[in-house]
């Protein structure tokens, strides 16, 4: 049976991705690193990564979404932040994280991670930080402080892009030279049983 690399994730409309465009414009002029930076079009908030998964896995796992989503009701979230990972002190990733209605948000990302354990796959050890990547570190000096970097999203006019999000997609990632390559495969919307291709 074939595998597929998979995640659930939501995925982000025009205005939010054109916004953390910007944001990562003034990062990128703000900080001396050697980064990778993430395409803004391939960005999205992952809430649960399940790495290779059969094929015949996604009819459960999307039946796990749906019963998830229809507990749920459609909420909303902006642009945070800018911070890193581990810490803005020795950065590894640069993110810009959301605020808006992030409890209700990690309460849905909570409930997938329970009922995804339940079919076996194993629970995320480290609590759940809503964000969206900027770019990652590459190797060099990362003992320098950014904080230059804190803030500016919040400053950036289109950082009050808002998104209403109604719906999470589980979603196909092919590792491809150029960078990885997203697909989204079924989608299930909050509030509601239906699933959609």
């Amino acid at each position: 049976m074939a595998k597929l690399r998979a995640f659930i994730a939501v995925e982000l409309g025009e205005a939010l991705r054109r916004a953390l465009g910007e944001v990562q414009a003034q990062v990128r002029a703000a900080v001396d690193l050697p980064v990778r930076w993430v395409e803004p079009e391939k960005a999205h908030l992952t809430l649960k990564f399940l790495g290779d998964i059969d094929e015949g896995q996604v009819e459960g796992i999307v039946s796990a979404m749906a019963d998830i989503a229809s507990q749920a009701q459609p909420l909303t979230v902006a642009l945070g932040d800018v911070g890193g990972f581990p810490t803005l002190a020795r950065p590894r990733v640069l993110w810009v994280g959301l605020r808006g209605d992030v409890g209700p948000l990690t309460d849905l990302q909570q409930a997938l991670e329970r009922r995804l354990e339940s079919l076996g796959f194993a629970a995320e050890g480290r609590p759940f930080a809503p964000h969206l990547t900027l770019g990652r570190v590459r190797g060099g000096d990362r003992s320098r402080r950014l904080d230059e970097a804190t803030g500016l999203a919040a400053d950036a006019p289109s950082a009050e892009a808002v998104q209403r999000v109604d719906r999470i997609s589980l979603m196909q990632s092919t590792l491809r030279a150029q960078g990885a390559e997203y697909r989204s495969l079924r989608s299930v919307i909050l509030g509601s049983e239906l699933s959609v291709p």
